[in-house]
C-alpha cells in the first residue's frame, strides 16, 4: 500500500485527497495552511494533516503529489530539495508546466513526473465520482507508470503517457473546452438580461441548451451536433443577430460572435449550407 503525501490543500489536491480517503488508503496526508474542513464526507483527522513538510512526513511518504498552483511549485520543489526524497515518486498535477520543473528532485534521486487529471475542478473535497473514467495525463520518468497506473486505478480513471509538446496542446484544448466555454455562456446570460431584465434568471433558460448540447456531445461526433442559423447558412438571422450586437452590446462580445460564426463556416468538417456567401457576408464585420 503506498504511502501517499498530498501538497496543497487546494481544489485539486483536497479532492484528491477525499477520493484516495473514500478508498481506504491507510496511509494519507494533506498538507497545507488550514484546509478548509470537507463538508458530506469524512472529516479530517489530527494524524492526516500536517501545516508544513519536514523530514519524517516526507521520509516516511512513498508517494508525493504537488498539488498548489503553478506559480507555488517552484517553491514548494526548493521546500523538498533538502528533505530525504531519494526514490520517492514525485508529480506535480500542472496542466501546463512539464516534469522539468522537479530537476532538482530527480538530481536528489526521486522519480519525478506530471499527473494533470484532465477535469474540471470547481471546487475543493469535490465527490469522488468527479474522478470516474477521466483520463490522468502522464509526463516523467517512465519507472513511476506502474505505479502511477495503480493509484488511477483506485480513482477510476485511466493514465495516458504523453510526450511535453502534447502536454502544451492537451491543456489548451482543455482551457478552450471548460473555461471558454463558461465565459459564453456568461455572455449569453447578459445577452438575455439586457432583454428580460435582471429579475428573470437566463440560467433557468439557457440550462436545457447546454444540458442537451452536452449530452449530443457525448453521444455523436462534434460536426454532427451544429444547428442554428449558421448551420443552416441563414444570413438574414446573423445580420439581425449582429445588428442587435451592435446596438446593446461590446465591440468585444460582436467580434466573439462574428469571429466564431467565420470559424464554423471556415472548417470544413461542419456542415454549414449556403458556406461561401456566409463566409462572404461575415467578412463585411471581421476586424481581423
Amino acid at each position: 500500500m503506498e504511502s501517499i503525501l498530498i501538497i496543497g490543500p487546494g481544489k485539486v489536491g483536497t479532492s484528491l485527497f477525499r477520493a484516495l480517503k473514500e478508498r481506504s488508503f491507510s496511509t494519507l496526508r494533506l498538507c497545507g495552511h488550514h484546509p478548509q474542513e470537507p463538508q458530506n464526507t469524512k472529516p479530517l483527522y489530527p494524524q492526516e494533516f500536517v501545516n508544513s513538510l519536514n523530514a519524517t512526513v516526507v521520509r516516511e511518504s512513498s508517494l508525493i503529489f504537488i498539488t498548489v498552483q503553478d506559480s507555488a511549485i517552484a517553491e514548494t520543489v526548493h521546500s523538498l530539495r533538502s528533505l530525504p526524497v531519494h526514490n520517492k515518486i514525485i508529480v506535480h498535477t500542472s496542466g501546463l508546466l512539464s516534469a522539468e520543473i522537479l530537476s532538482d528532485l530527480k538530481k536528489a534521486g526521486a522519480l519525478t513526473g506530471s499527473l494533470h487529471p484532465f477535469q474540471s475542478f470547481p471546487q475543493k473535497y469535490m465527490e469522488p465520482t468527479v474522478w470516474n473514467n477521466i483520463y490522468c495525463t502522464y509526463q516523467g520518468d517512465p519507472a513511476a507508470v506502474d505505479r502511477l497506473e495503480a493509484i488511477c486505478k483506485k480513482l477510476n480513471c485511466l493514465l495516458k503517457p504523453i510526450s511535453v509538446e502534447q502536454k502544451i496542446f492537451l491543456h489548451l484544448a482543455a482551457t478552450i473546452a471548460a473555461n471558454h466555454s463558461v465565459a459564453l455562456w456568461a455572455m449569453a446570460e447578459e445577452i438575455i438580461a439586457k432583454s428580460l431584465g435582471p429579475s428573470d434568471r437566463a440560467a433557468k433558460l439557457l440550462r436545457p441548451v447546454i444540458r442537451q448540447i452536452t449530452e449530443n456531445y457525448l453521444e455523436h461526433p462534434v460536426q454532427n451536433i451544429l444547428s442554428g442559423p449558421v448551420q443552416r447558412g441563414d444570413i438574414q438571422t446573423v445580420r439581425d443577430h449582429i445588428e442587435i450586437l451592435d446596438k446593446n452590446a461590446s465591440e468585444l462580445e460582436k467580434d466573439i460572435y462574428v469571429k466564431l460564426s467565420r470559424w464554423l463556416t471556415e472548417n470544413p468538417g461542419f456542415p454549414v449550407s449556403n458556406r461561401q456567401k456566409l463566409k462572404d457576408f461575415l467578412d463585411q464585420y471581421d476586424s481581423h
